[in-house]
């Protein structure tokens, strides 16, 4: 049984004379740009009056039951409607954009995947404005702002403008990822630019907060960000990165939680296991152990069937799913940094970066050699398939990135004796 994908999670790719539809769940389709075409106006039509392989087609991949007939946007239909007719593009749909604005930060946490520093502020020279709108022209939807830590006093004003520039092309969900330290003081300010959500970073006692982020206030901080967030309108992402120096905690950080957002009804709390890039690499002992990842998965497991929406893992769709799955990186998700560098993943921006915006964000996304890799459609192996469950995920045998990192390929697709495989 496949699990259930938003249309959100597929890629349209343009091909010779006819288009690929990518699903995440391993399926290929090709169609030609009728179907295609008929397959995105399905959003505009209910009930279904469609050519009847287009509704098969459609049941079969979960964007629509036979019942409901009704699809939800997954994009900005019109834009990527527009796109069918122009031949210079290779790749129609991206759903997810990321903006690491800066590598400036407050806080000097040990296991930050981008090496953050408190230095001189200067401003990026990317134009941001113009990588908003390269993305919208795809059919983008959802736009991330992170860092750093994108709100300092230095560039609230710069990153309010950010965020309406995004909101008046469309945009509908724009997320803030923030260490919580200013946002009790700019929220309202965000929100009336059309912030969305907020990503709050939270790591467990006040002891172990500091220890990890060198500010002696951290814990504090991310509760006056979640309290000011709560007592809003705005969706609320609580994000715990786990290492092993927290790993006792999160039980308790669990309790702790979960009854201030329980009845909130677009709040949850997400653990991130601590990976290797960045600062992390020269923290060994704060990374995890293969035994804590199976008992993460097991207990985030629990939770999640306990308490469903309020927990997630970073990822989880990937971990949790029962069939392999492609992640989205180069499909429907980029990440631009500071410097203008194109990526497909956060954990790879610079370690395989794909391409620099010499020209625009279009050139890069539809042209740099590097997406091939990322938008290959094979998934992992059947050895993958076939292999234990704990030691499935903890192979991460669906995440592109770790999968570079471990073993130099960002796919599982070799065979065990190279010696990728545990068992």
């Amino acid at each position: 049984m496949k699990t259930k994908w938003e249309l959100s999670r597929f890629a349209i790719l343009r091909k010779d004379d006819f288009f690929e539809i990518v699903s995440p769940s391993g399926g290929l389709y090709q169609l030609d740009r009728e179907m295609v075409q008929k397959l995105l106006e399905l959003h505009n039509q209910k009930p279904l009056k469609i050519f009847s392989e287009i509704e098969q087609f459609a049941i079969d991949e979960f964007l629509i039951t036979e019942t409901e007939k009704e699809i939800k946007d997954p994009f900005q239909i019109d834009r990527v409607l527009e796109n069918l007719d122009r031949k210079n593009l290779k790749i129609l749909t991206l759903c997810d954009l990321s903006l690491l604005i800066t590598r400036n930060c407050n806080y000097q946490c040990r296991g930050c995947s981008v090496s953050a520093r408190p230095i001189a502020f200067k401003p990026s020279k990317v134009d941001w404005k113009k990588i908003i709108s390269d993305g919208a022209s795809f059919g983008a939807i959802n736009l991330g702002i992170t860092g750093g830590e994108p709100i300092l006093p230095q560039q609230i004003d710069f990153v309010c403008e950010l965020v309406a520039w995004a909101r008046n092309l469309g945009y509908r969900k724009v997320v803030i990822a923030t260490n919580g330290c200013y946002l009790p003081k700019y929220i309202n300010q965000l929100q009336e630019a059309g912030a969305t959500r907020f990503s709050v970073s939270y790591h467990g006692s006040a002891e172990y907060a500091h220890e990890y982020t060198g500010n002696r206030n951290a814990k504090r901080y991310s509760e006056s960000a979640i309290e000011a967030i709560l007592g809003s309108n705005a969706y609320l992402t609580i994000n715990c990165v786990v290492t092993r120096k927290n790993f006792d905690q999160l039980d308790s950080i669990v309790a702790e939680i979960l009854p201030l957002i329980e009845n909130h009804p677009h709040a949850y709390l997400r653990f991130s296991p601590l990976i290797s890039v960045g600062d992390a690499k020269e923290n060994s002992e704060y990374q995890l152990t293969r035994d804590d990842y199976i008992l993460l998965f097991a207990k985030i497991a629990n939770w999640k069937a306990k308490f469903d929406r309020l927990v997630r893992l970073t990822c989880d769709e990937e971990c949790f799913a029962d069939d392999p799955m492609l992640c989205d990186a180069g499909l429907t998700y980029a990440i631009v940094n500071e410097q203008g560098i194109v990526s497909a993943c956060d954990l790879l921006e610079t370690i395989l970066p794909v391409s620099n915006l010499k020209t625009s964000f279009l050139e890069a996304w539809n042209n740099s050699r590097l997406w091939k890799d990322y938008r290959e459609i094979t998934p992992i192996n059947q050895q993958c398939v076939r292999c234990g469950e704990q030691n499935r995920k903890f192979c991460f045998g669906r995440c592109k990135a770790l999968s570079y990192l471990r073993h130099g390929s960002l796919l599982m697709n070799k065979k065990p004796k190279e010696g990728r495989c545990l068992e």
